[in-house]
């Protein structure tokens, strides 16, 4: 019932969006997250309703309902990517499930140049999402590319920057998540920080953002 309300409130406010760029989207997002960063001491539900108040009242008369749900997701995921604050929310309501930890500083690699060019050896990988869920991966031929369970894709470009760093940056998606989550251009930091015996412990930042999160990677 708290996620439909969560998500119920977030459908509203994501009407505003309706029609516009990419650009005016995201400029909603950061006004969004910056009603959120100032009513910290505001309960989560309180911040969805104020935030709701604040911004989105005037403009709810404007979009046709049939559009609302699909905007909906994507400035749900969105606000996940570019507001901490509002990632910080979700988190205390849903926990993350599989091994996804956040790290206080850029954690630094135990491995060598030539142990992390193995890395590439492996063209096939699984990692699990926060929700619990297993995704499927290969590496192949310059291209990240994700397989959902519900048959959807995700694919980016994969490019090294150090020994042992490679961004990742999104082309496309048809997965409801990452669609909404990322459009094409934005990047991804990946470090390959230790190899144990059947995965690799690696931290990402989103770029800019000054803000890891390690993961396993099983191959």
């Amino acid at each position: 019932m708290k996620r439909i309300a969560l998500v119920v409130s977030i459908s509203i406010l994501s009407s505003t969006s309706f029609g516009q760029t990419d650009k005016e989207k995201d400029s909603l997002v950061s006004e969004i997250c910056k009603t959120v960063k100032k009513t910290k001491k505001m309960s989560d539900s309180a911040i969805i309703v104020f935030v709701y108040q604040k911004h989105l009242t005037p403009f709810l008369s404007n979009y046709p309902s049939d559009k609302r749900e699909g905007i909906s997701d994507a400035i749900y995921f969105r606000l996940q990517r570019n507001c901490w604050e509002f990632k910080d929310i979700i988190n205390r309501r849903y926990s993350p499930k599989g091994d996804w930890q956040e790290v206080a500083e850029k954690p630094k690699t135990k491995l060598g140049k030539k142990a992390c060019i193995h890395f590439l050896d492996y063209k096939k990988y699984q990692y699990i999402e926060a929700s619990g869920d297993t995704v499927n991966l290969s590496i192949e031929n310059g291209f990240w590319i994700d397989k959902f369970k519900d048959g959807s894709y995700s694919k980016l470009k994969f490019n090294w920057v150090t020994d042992c760093e490679f961004d990742i940056e999104f082309i496309e998606s048809n997965n409801v998540t990452r669609k909404g989550y990322s459009k094409p251009g934005d990047k991804y930091r990946y470090q390959i920080l230790e190899k144990a015996e059947h995965y690799y412990l690696i931290s990402v930042e989103i770029s800019g953002t000054n803000r890891y999160m390690t993961f396993k990677m099983y191959y």
